[in-house]
């Protein structure tokens, strides 16, 4: 093997996780339902509740649940990867609203956030996403 090859396994493999690590990052915390809280309003269980738990399918298994059961591992980072779901279970109906969750596949999400999340604008007390295009709605327009 010479560095030619040597270069391709460390770049592909680079560019794979970065945009594996993107796309989910970016899912869990750009959604029209997620609020975007300034300094006056923000605080750390609101700022942890800002994240939506992702349907990923078959590969749940590779985020080590951390993708299903996402906004669980926001309030309680120390919980093990194998008790998410458990804990999901158990704090989902105590968090009732404010609980946020997508059974949409997640391409059809990431389309939709791309489309309707390019801004943040005013909203009550806070910011929401909405789109950039003049006139597109948006979850702040529809209350």
């Amino acid at each position: 093997f010479g560095p030619g090859v040597s270069l391709v396994y460390i770049v592909g493999t680079y560019l794979v996780y970065s945009t594996w690590l993107t796309l989910t990052t970016w899912l869990h915390h750009v959604s029209e339902e997620v609020p975007v809280y300034d300094a006056a309003h923000w605080t750390p269980v609101k700022g942890a509740l800002c994240t939506v738990d992702r349907d990923y399918g078959l590969f749940g298994w590779l985020t080590h649940n951390t993708g299903p059961y996402h906004v669980v591992h926001h309030l309680f980072p120390r919980i093990p990867h194998y008790h998410l779901r458990a804990a999901t279970e158990a704090i989902a109906p105590v968090l009732g609203p404010f609980y946020l969750t997508s059974k949409r596949f997640i391409v059809f999400d990431l389309i939709r956030s791309l489309q309707k999340c390019q801004i943040v604008v005013p909203g009550k007390g806070c910011f929401v996403y909405r789109s950039a295009r003049r006139g597109a709605s948006s979850r702040e327009a529809r209350r």
